[in-house]
């Protein structure tokens, strides 16, 4: 008897221990689970990208509705992006614009957005300008030209390893549609983009060697008459 109440104490203190070591285990993996769930949420948390409602690093379905979805483009220069345009009634202010969105690291994700605004008066950029200054400081780098036909400064918001470009435009150029312009993009996830579609085309594709400038006539490249 003394021997079967010894077995059961070890028995029992076996499952104690079992139980507790098994609630030790599972409760970190449970935790390491949870926090890789939530890790695009904080990665993204304290980044300035929304805008009108949009949301940089969304899923574009979920802006169908003020989207013309039926024309979504793959972009000539930038393959890993597929371009849509929102509908010109969807922002008040707003006269067209359009959002970009991951088809290859990340299908469907908005990585970028343009807003053009209905009032073209370059008083509308100072006035937006001041604003965003005041919010994000001075301006990372000045993108118009020397004689302010285009004015265009960006700004670089980091949080962590993740960067947003926040670029703000006047424009009289008739090729850039003038007017008053803000466009976003998700810097970082453009390159992951960037680098899954080079990653694809290399393994289907392996890049051909380059022509150096030395072997070309340049005559040739200098346009002429017919």
């Amino acid at each position: 008897m003394a021997e079967e109440a010894t077995s059961r104490m070890d028995n029992t203190h076996c499952s104690g221990y079992f139980s507790t070591t098994m609630k030790t285990k599972i409760m970190p993996f449970f935790t390491v689970l949870l926090v890789a769930l939530l890790v695009p949420a904080i990665a993204y948390a304290e980044l300035p990208r929304s805008i009108l409602g949009l949301t940089l690093g969304e899923n574009v379905k979920k802006y169908e509705n003020l989207l013309w979805m039926n024309g979504a483009t793959k972009l000539s220069d930038t393959p890993f992006l597929t371009e849509v345009n929102i509908r010109d009634t969807a922002f008040p202010g707003i006269r067209g614009g359009s959002v970009t969105y991951g088809n290859c690291a990340h299908p469907g994700m908005l990585i970028g957005l343009k807003l053009k605004f209905d009032d073209k008066d370059p008083s509308l950029f100072d006035q937006l300008y001041d604003l965003y200054e005041k919010k994000f400081g001075k301006p990372d780098e000045w993108q118009g030209d020397a004689f302010h036909t285009v004015r265009s400064w960006k700004w670089m918001v980091t949080d962590g390893d993740q960067r947003i470009n926040i670029v703000l435009t006047y424009s009289k150029d008739p090729t850039m549609r003038p007017g008053v312009s803000i466009k976003m993009v998700m810097h970082t996830t453009w390159m992951e983009e960037y680098d899954c579609y080079n990653a694809k085309i290399d393994k289907k594709h392996p890049p051909a060697k380059p022509m150096p400038a030395s072997k070309l006539n340049l005559q040739d490249y200098v346009p002429h008459a017919p």
